[in-house]
């Protein structure tokens, strides 16, 4: 099962606070999010916690690419423009 992948616990005395169904009926989601939601739902808390924390450490992960490439854009115009400059001056080799 998920624990034999992932053998850590978050909180092994944890419990469900909120019934998936209240969740899903005032929460707009996809049908494969509901159906994935619904199986994880299915599992022992402390497996449901580990899959909590893998879904939560990649949507940071995410957060931190996308604010990442946001601040890099003009560092990343003046590579390609140097980039373009240099191939039109013909100091580029094809790879």
């Amino acid at each position: 099962m998920l624990a034999e992948a992932f053998p850590f616990q978050l909180d092994p005395t944890s419990q469900p606070r909120v019934r998936l169904d209240t969740l899903v009926k005032d929460t707009l989601m996809t049908q494969l999010l509901e159906k994935a939601l619904s199986q994880v739902a299915k599992l022992p808390a402390s497996e449901q916690d580990a899959v909590a924390a893998i879904v939560l450490e990649e949507l940071g992960s995410e957060q931190r690419w996308t604010e990442s490439f946001a601040k890099s854009q003009d560092l990343l115009a003046k590579l390609a423009e140097k980039a373009l400059t240099d191939h039109a001056a013909g100091r580029t080799k094809p790879l």
